[in-house]
């Protein structure tokens, strides 16, 4: 094909693999131990600009992709049906940053949205239902959810609520923003340095601020979008985490050790 570059014309899922027919089987979406759609990057938003870097010989539909939207060095794959082929990259002008108080009330919005790896488009897909079905007519809501991709992560759910003007990842969240030092303080200390917003981070994870008495996050062992007490969260960090309060963790020693405060929005 002569065309170098793709846009989004749908929502699209972003692999780290090329069988799209393998993980979303007939039989099931195929899932890891913890029952995590890991093969799942992230999904790219409507007008979301690709680099096409080749068609893959074994499946029809699939090309391997590169974009700034997800800047990673492994190979990235994507359903060429979500896609429109052009010649020259297009420029659009990017959506202006939500204010503070719209992502709160979209946070508030996902409250019990079911979690999905690498999910930041809680509506789901649903024209994957159609390309690759299960054989189940009625299909399990945990398959069905999956197959569309019906859910936010943690970190998606900012991903989601900022249109995609923040860092996607957690691990990409840790430089984002200003830090709130927190170090040598009591978890009622640091509760009332918090403001709505602020994100509460350790390796692999995020918890965001609510207001002044909640936090909110997506977390795979409780399987959605939930709410806590703040005070009530902080001690189960400390206590059950074991994550003690850091200023940062730029030091490999400190990321499995503790939990920092980022202020970004």
């Amino acid at each position: 094909m002569r065309e170098k570059y793709a846009v989004a014309v749908l929502p699209t899922p972003i692999l780290n693999r090329p069988d799209f027919s393998k993980v979303f089987h007939p039989d099931g979406v195929v899932l890891d131990s913890l029952g995590l759609l890991k093969a799942q990057e992230m999904i790219a938003f409507p007008k979301t600009l690709f680099t096409i870097i080749r068609k893959h010989p074994n499946e029809p539909y699939i090309y391997e992709v590169t974009t700034k939207a997800y800047p990673v060095t492994y190979p990235l794959y994507v359903d060429s049906r979500c896609l429109e082929f052009i010649s020259q990259p297009a420029n659009y002008i990017q959506p202006r940053m939500p204010s503070k108080k719209s992502i709160l009330k979209h946070f508030e919005t996902l409250i019990g949205k079911p979690y999905v790896w690498g999910g930041n488009y809680s509506q789901g897909i649903p024209q994957f239902l159609q390309w690759y079905p299960s054989k189940s007519a009625n299909s399990k809501d945990l398959d069905r959810i999956n197959r569309t991709m019906e859910g936010v992560d943690c970190s998606g759910m900012l991903y989601e609520a900022t249109l995609g003007l923040t860092p996607r990842n957690t691990s990409w969240l840790v430089e984002y923003g200003q830090g709130v030092p927190i170090e040598g303080l009591s978890l009622k200390q640091i509760q009332e340095k918090l403001q709505p917003l602020d994100m509460i981070l350790w390796s692999g994870h995020i918890v965001f601020v609510l207001d002044k008495e909640h936090t909110i996050e997506s977390r795979a062992h409780r399987g959605c979008v939930f709410v806590t007490p703040l005070l009530e969260r902080l001690f189960q960090i400390k206590e059950e985490e074991k994550k003690l309060p850091m200023n940062t963790w730029l030091k490999e020693d400190l990321k499995d050790k503790g939990f920092i405060i980022r202020r970004g929005l």
